[in-house]
């Protein structure tokens, strides 16, 4: 519902429920509704935006993810600090895609997605990198290439998992995806977190000592490091 302006208001609110709507051109301005008449107008704060689902107790301000701002594209002027664009929001670090700021009441807590993912601002999300404009990094020459699957198979494994032979802690993973009656496996390098490898056999991250050949990957790593 989009409220209209002047001498149309009374009659675009009248029969409506008393409660908060959302502006007609803001998307962070919301206005209130009593007795079929328009009685105030307020802001949400600084990144935050109107849901635009009418709320009846009080105006319920929350992330734009998820939030339809087209047809009232417009928005109060940023109040940045010195850490955050605006007082809220989740934003995507300046020079890292795979970090991202969380901005609350203008004070910053910083997050990571995980490794090979990287930090949508469209969605709010860590994605896929090469899903995120500005983020994708050309693929290698020697991309793993995923083994033929049986499409049935994919109910009982899932996405199946295959050990990155030159590197024990990480793996690649298979993402399905299906068209119609035809599928399609896309390769994703993914790591363990620090301090475990990758089990094939459980196909699942584990303790080095689980995994053959794996065992002294970590000592080996710490021992090379040491050495440069």
């Amino acid at each position: 519902m989009n409220p209209k302006k002047g001498a149309e208001k009374d009659e675009f609110y009248e029969g409506l429920r008393d409660g908060f709507y959302p502006h007609s051109e803001e998307c962070d301005r919301w206005v209130k509704c009593e007795d079929g008449k328009e009685v105030s107008t307020g802001l949400c704060p600084d990144g935050l935006v109107f849901n635009s689902y009418a709320s009846f107790s009080r105006p319920r301000c929350e992330l734009p993810f998820g939030v339809d701002c087209t047809t009232r594209p417009k928005l109060q002027p940023p109040q940045p600090t010195e850490q955050c664009p605006r007082l809220y929001g989740m934003f995507r670090h300046d020079a890292d895609c795979s970090k991202y700021k969380h901005c609350d009441n203008g004070i910053m807590f910083e997050g990571t997605c995980p490794e090979g993912l990287s930090f949508s601002e469209e969605y709010g999300v860590c994605d896929w990198t090469e899903n995120v404009a500005g983020c994708a990094k050309p693929q290698k020459s020697n991309i793993f290439n995923c083994p033929a699957f049986n499409a049935a198979q994919f109910t009982l494994v899932g996405n199946p998992r295959f050990p990155d032979p030159e590197d024990c802690r990480k793996f690649y993973v298979c993402i399905v995806t299906f068209h119609d009656t035809t599928y399609s496996m896309i390769p994703r390098h993914l790591a363990c977190e620090e301090g475990r490898v990758f089990n094939s056999k459980k196909n699942e991250c584990d303790e080095p000592e689980n995994v053959v050949g794996c065992e002294k990957y970590y000592e080996v790593e710490k021992y090379g490091n040491e050495l440069n």
